[in-house]
């Protein structure tokens, strides 16, 4: 094997790690969220806090933090395709640039997230 298809082999191996280390992360974050909400209203019933209209509010971070944990998934297995992919077009001498598609996808996925966490964030300290 070519010093350079060696080259090509590890540079497709550290972006790949970098993807599963991005998931993981989206994976922990969404988990700790979802948690979190969940601490709040156990909190609040054991101190026999009436938490009124916030307490569905507080629901979102469960749907906040699966999405995120989802977004997670998504993002290790799409890297782990990818890779699959690189790797045969590296074999093969048959490659170019990558798709930008998993970032755009991980991206726009995430703002959207982000959005959604800061309108429940706003309605939370509305009230």
């Amino acid at each position: 094997m070519a010093p350079d298809t060696l080259n090509m082999h590890a540079a497709n191996e550290r972006t790949m790690l970098a993807w599963l280390r991005t998931g993981i992360s989206l994976m922990g974050f969404g988990f700790a969220i979802a948690r979190f909400g969940l601490y709040l209203r156990e909190q609040a019933l054991a101190d026999h806090i009436e938490l009124g209209r916030t307490a569905t509010r507080t629901a979102g971070s469960g749907w906040v933090g699966a999405g995120l944990v989802g977004i997670g998934m998504l993002t290790n297995f799409s890297a782990t395709l990818h890779y699959r992919r690189m790797r045969e077009a590296i074999e093969r001498g048959d490659f170019g640039a990558p798709s930008p598609l998993l970032a755009y996808a991980i991206g726009f996925a995430t703002t959207a997230i982000g959005l959604v966490m800061m309108v429940l964030l706003l309605r939370a300290l509305h009230d």
